[in-house]
Parts: C-alpha cells; sequence; structure tokens
C-alpha cells in the first residue's frame, strides 16, 4: 500500500484524512491524491489510477529525470505527459478502515498543471482519481 496514491478528503473538524465515504453525512470535501510517507523517503514509482473512456486504469508516477527536483514526478499517458510536485502535509490517516495508515503522514500529489489536465478530461474523458479503499 506504500506504493499507491490514494484519494483522500481531509476533515476540518478533527483536522486529518478520510476516505470520502468515511466522512460525517453532513460535510463536503474535496478530494486530495495523497502518497504515504514512510521514513519521509519516497518510492521511486507509484501506482497511479486513472479513469479513460470510463474505464479504471492504473499508471504509473515516477520521478521525473527532467528536472533538477527530486520532487517532481510525472505519468506518461497517450495523451502526453503530466508532471506532479510532492508536498509534505502535517496530516494523518484519522479513519479506521486502512490500520497501518494509523500515525502515518501523507505527502500531496500536486498537478503542475491543472488547465492540461482540465482539457484532456474535457476532451477525451481521462482523468486521475487515485485509489480508494471502500468499506464493508
Amino acid at each position: 500500500m506504500k506504493d499507491t496514491v490514494y484519494y483522500l478528503c481531509r476533515n476540518s473538524e478533527r483536522q486529518g484524512f478520510l476516505f470520502a465515504d468515511e466522512l460525517p453525512e453532513e460535510q463536503y470535501s474535496p478530494g486530495l491524491f495523497l502518497i504515504p510517507s514512510i521514513d519521509e523517503k519516497y518510492q521511486p514509482k507509484y501506482g497511479f489510477d486513472a479513469i479513460d473512456n470510463g474505464k479504471i486504469i492504473t499508471l504509473d508516477l515516477v520521478r521525473s529525470e527532467d528536472t533538477s527536483s527530486v520532487n517532481c514526478y510525472k505519468v506518461e499517458t497517450k495523451y502526453g505527459e503530466f508532471l506532479f510536485d510532492l508536498k509534505d502535509v502535517d496530516m494523518h490517516y484519522i479513519g479506521n478502515r486502512v490500520e497501518s495508515f494509523k500515525d502515518i503522514m501523507f505527502t500531496w500529489v500536486v498537478p503542475r498543471d491543472e488547465i492540461k489536465l482540465e482539457e484532456v478530461c474535457r476532451d477525451f474523458n481521462f482523468y486521475f482519481v487515485g485509489h480508494t479503499v471502500r468499506g464493508n
């Protein structure tokens, strides 16, 4: 589970992350793409779920050798290359679904070019969704 990009939401009441369906019924929070920060080391590759024309696919988010930043990762797709920056977040998972996430901090996977993401979504029905762990 350490090599996956997750889609989690911020719970403002308890200051932590939850899966979308763990949020209190009356609360809405847009999700973020996050990776577990284990020993403050980044993996060389992460699985990043996306939807391509209605079909779920998993792509590789890999460290970009094309930039000077060690916190820059990329995903190669048939629609082009997408760059993401990794940014530390001072919050952890506060839900009950994934016991191994307890007390682990997360790193935010931030797209560098949101306009390009929106254009590809609109033109080709392709978008990143991240992974979520469903409840029973």
